[in-house]
């Protein structure tokens, strides 16, 4: 009987502590997930329904409130619309317009394709946390094509990129600190000029100019900033009251490339404290907080995006070599087959913020050779639905095959008109 208590007293104790090694070695993803046991439950009703197509194109129908959708066959009257002209935050893909404002720099002169990036000036905007897997990606891509590429060389060890080939890589690797070296390179004043003039050409009521996504976060990270934090009402600015006021969005914007600024070049102690705040915390926000504050991104609707691209469709049937120059860059998806499959030929670029999915393209269905151009937008997602969609980029396939399936077209505008339907 001794010798059986013995034993499992052994038991337990070395369960006890395999057990505690456990926990104490995935002690931060324990943390991260015990702080946000609210919001990996939230919107969790939707998951089971939503592992179709068929099913995403329900939730549409249920939910269209958080959805803007347009979808428009170039030169017909074809159309899919849903919530176009509301404001949303566009995430990443406010790249579309830096990738515009550098093709326009570059015709001009004022920049040179072969102006060279180094690893440190992009590597520098990194925000511990964020998105890191996408900037590891984009190193080890760059890595693999040294030697093959020209566009891309190492020196004393240090990766250097061509200002042509880092924005052709911008839109299929979707790395916030490459869109931010990108950002200063073309400079606030010209971004802010461009903007001014596409404003007045598009007749845009709604888009605003990008700004750096380093800006972003620090500005939405907790406890980082201190007492420089309290220059600006940031809980202020992502509230609904706040969201759309012109003024109050501007002067936060601002605020956010100063901080970009100096988180790039941290001269002072200040600055390296927020590095290190960072590395231990991450944002220190919880994933519904982080959700809530896409607000602080710039702003758009799938209508003027759109009108934007089909802009660009027209002045690349022109000849016109901005145009030209940015739908280049965006057809990195015509490097895979099951794309080339599908379509004659097709540019995109998505994006996955917390709670937000996104894309817009352009593409000429290999089956029918009509053009379509598109911009789908879900925003505010609940947190535990985001992270499903996202897992299994079911936005992305519902994108694409939108673009020539009859089907999932046919359904989609079921949903649209019963969404509509009072």
């Amino acid at each position: 009987m001794i010798r059986i208590l013995k034993f499992i007293l052994i038991f337990i104790t070395f369960a006890v502590i395999l057990l505690g090694s456990i926990v104490w070695i995935n002690r931060d993803a324990y943390q991260t997930l015990f702080s946000n046991r609210e919001g990996m439950a939230e919107g969790s009703e939707w998951v089971e329904d939503t592992y179709s197509l068929q099913g995403l194109t329900e939730y549409i129908r249920k939910q269209p409130t958080p959805v803007s959708l347009v979808s428009q066959v170039v030169g017909q009257d074809s159309t899919l619309a849903l919530n176009a002209e509301t404001p949303r935050p566009i995430g990443m893909l406010s790249s579309l317009w830096i990738l515009m404002a550098l093709a326009e720099e570059i015709e001009q002169g004022s920049l040179s394709a072969d102006q060279e990036l180094r690893w440190q000036d992009i590597t520098s905007y990194q925000i511990p946390g964020v998105s890191e897997q996408d900037h590891v990606a984009l190193e080890d891509a760059l890595r693999a094509r040294v030697g093959s590429d020209p566009g891309i060389r190492e020196e004393d060890g240090e990766l250097v990129v061509k200002l042509d080939k880092a924005a052709e890589l911008l839109p299929e690797m979707g790395d916030l600190a490459l869109a931010d070296a990108l950002i200063h390179t073309i400079g606030q004043e010209s971004l802010q000029g461009y903007h001014d003039r596409w404003r007045e050409s598009f007749g845009w009521a709604h888009t605003e100019a990008p700004i750096p996504f380093s800006g972003i976060y620090l500005a939405m990270a907790y406890g980082v900033l201190d007492a420089e934090a309290d220059t600006f009402d940031v809980t202020g600015l992502v509230a609904d009251s706040m969201f759309t006021q012109r003024g109050a969005r501007q002067a936060g914007h601002q605020w956010m490339w100063e901080l970009s600024k100096a988180y790039h070049a941290p001269s002072r102690e200040a600055e390296q404290r927020w590095r290190e705040t960072l590395q231990d915390q991450r944002l220190g926000i919880t994933f519904m907080q982080e959700r809530d504050a896409l607000a602080l991104f710039p702003l758009s609707t799938a209508s003027e995006m759109e009108q934007a691209l089909e802009s660009l469709l027209r002045r690349e049937a022109d000849q016109d070599p901005v145009a030209e120059q940015v739908m280049a860059w965006l057809d990195w998806p015509m490097n895979q087959s099951q794309t080339t499959r599908d379509f004659a030929w097709y540019g995109a670029q998505y994006d996955s913020r917390m709670g937000f999915l996104g894309g817009y393209d352009i593409g000429t269905s290999g089956y029918t050779g009509d053009t379509t151009v598109q911009v789908v937008l879900f925003d505010r997602l609940p947190v535990a639905f985001w992270f499903h969609l996202s897992a299994n980029h079911m936005q992305q396939d519902y994108q694409q095959r939108l673009s020539y399936d009859p089907a999932l077209i046919a359904t989609t505008k079921r949903a649209i008109r019963l969404a509509d339907s009072p």
